[in-house]
């Protein structure tokens, strides 16, 4: 008898349950406020390199600091659920 594939609910579910248990263990941190600080620091990250573009920042180095900035909390995240981080 075949096993059955874990639908994506499944598998999310339980990607969500084991890195909030890691933020609670280790950071003292729920997965929604870990999710919440994660946009709100990407939102901020977009809108400042939306207005420093708007005052004349370079183009490329301001795609590189939103980069950067927006991609920081998933690394984060990934380095969380690896088991490493600070």
């Amino acid at each position: 008898m075949a096993s059955r594939k874990p639908t994506l609910r499944t598998e999310l579910a339980q990607y969500n349950q084991s890195l909030d248990a890691r933020l609670r263990g280790r950071y003292g941190m729920t997965l929604k406020l870990f999710k919440l600080v994660k946009a709100l620091t990407q939102l901020a990250g977009a809108a400042g390199g939306v207005y420093a573009m708007s005052l004349g920042a370079p183009p490329l180095a301001t795609f590189a600091m939103m980069t950067v900035i927006i991609a920081g909390p998933e690394g984060l995240e990934y380095l969380i659920e690896q088991g490493g981080g600070a």
